[in-house]
């Protein structure tokens, strides 16, 4: 039986159908990237960041009194339980143990960095900084300082700050290590440099 005039044929239908089925799927493959790049970026902006950056007073290698550090909230996410840990690199004029019995050395066996009390924070807002120190002898101008260098020259010095925290709302721990070392100055004086990997970035 013929098919009315101007009515589709079947073969015209089906053709249609395929194409509706096509835009369809690529209406949902659209909107999946448009989901997936949106996401990406949430997860950028508000990824947890922390920064660890040395003053850049220079000090007298034979008075040793270091400039503190700053520990600084660089992101959007407000960070808790901010707990700085150390590790002793380098300290050539004496033994590292005359400093700190307890906190172990970058190059020495494995071991949990030390946990220096004063140093801790329960919340770091978005922003928002604090400075920690070294030294604690006299004239350290701070009550938060693990060292006491005493008197003597000092040639190099060389840490790593591992932070640790936990960004607000998702119990992730989280940590990064900053590893700094001193460099002598024309004049003498040491200065804080920060140690970048091989990749050129921090690590």
């Amino acid at each position: 039986m013929p098919e009315p005039q101007g009515s589709p044929t079947r073969r015209e239908a089906a053709q249609r159908l395929k194409r509706q089925q096509r835009n369809a799927r690529w209406l949902k493959f659209i909107a999946a990237a448009v989901a997936f790049v949106s996401l990406a970026g949430s997860l950028i902006i508000f990824w947890p960041r922390i920064a660890v950056k040395a003053t850049g007073s220079e000090f007298d290698p034979s008075n040793p009194h270091p400039p503190p550090f700053v520990i600084s909230n660089i992101g959007v996410t407000q960070l808790r339980n901010v707990q700085p840990m150390i590790r002793l690199c380098l300290i050539p004029r004496r033994p590292v143990d005359t400093l700190v019995p307890n906190v172990p050395l970058c190059n020495g066996p494995p071991s949990a960095p030390y946990r220096y009390g004063p140093w801790f924070k329960k919340s770091l807002s978005m922003h928002e900084k604090y400075m920690i120190r070294l030294d604690a002898g006299p004239g350290a101008n701070g009550s938060n300082g693990l060292f006491d260098f005493g008197s003597g020259t000092i040639s190099r010095l060389e840490i790593s700050i591992i932070v640790d925290y936990r960004p607000w709302l998702l119990p992730i721990p989280c940590e990064k290590v900053f590893k700094f070392s001193t460099r002598k100055e024309e004049n003498g004086m040491l200065a804080w440099f920060q140690i970048l990997n091989r990749k050129g970035t921090r690590p």
